[in-house]
């Protein structure tokens, strides 16, 4: 569904809750999307009476940590000091500099996080 918080989206997901009544709601941002406007919406309102919201999770690909087009653009920032779990995404694709850099933004970035974790493909 649109990950956009208007009208839509809240009724989408108000749908969603009545219709399927997940144990867990996740939601992912594609690109840039900020993540804020959306944790604001489902913890308010009508979405603070039915849903207790939990960890906030972010994967990032540790290889974008070295692109200042990412590492610089406010928004990717703001996506990395959001969450409560901050994981480091497609690490067999990273080199050892770019898990690194990733761990170092990890200890680094305000507030501090619940947990800093890596994936690991299993072949």
């Amino acid at each position: 569904m649109c990950y956009a918080v208007n009208l839509p989206f809240q009724v989408n997901i108000n749908n969603l809750l009545k219709e399927a009544t997940p144990d867990r709601l996740l939601i992912e941002p594609s690109g840039l999307g900020h993540p804020k406007p959306v944790l604001e919406m489902l913890s308010s309102g009508l979405f603070k009476e039915v849903l207790d919201l939990k960890a906030n999770i972010c994967l990032v690909d540790p290889r974008k940590l070295t692109d200042p087009r990412y590492a610089q653009h406010q928004t990717f920032r703001d996506q990395i000091a959001l969450p409560d779990v901050l994981i480091a995404n497609k690490t067999d694709l990273a080199d050892h500099n770019a898990i690194e850099i990733f761990k170092q933004w990890g200890k680094e970035v305000s507030p501090p996080k619940e947990l800093i974790a890596q994936t690991h493909k299993d072949n």
